[in-house]
């Protein structure tokens, strides 16, 4: 069974949305390696939120293949 590969734009979206993802993760992880908890905490408020946008991301890029 061969797989095409999806167009341009489903990537893309998949693209953007593990970029957003990787650099909230990094940003919380920098804020609690330098003492701020809180600022950690408040920065992954919006990881529901970005979970949800990879999830869709996925389901469009994984549907056109």
């Amino acid at each position: 069974m061969t797989h095409r590969r999806p167009p341009a734009i489903f990537r893309a979206t998949l693209d953007v949305a593990l970029t957003q993802l990787l650099m909230t993760l990094q940003e919380a992880k920098d804020h609690l390696d330098n003492g701020e908890d809180h600022a950690a905490i408040g920065t992954l408020v919006t990881l529901d939120d970005m979970v949800a946008d990879l999830n869709a991301a996925l389901r469009l890029y994984r549907r056109n293949r």
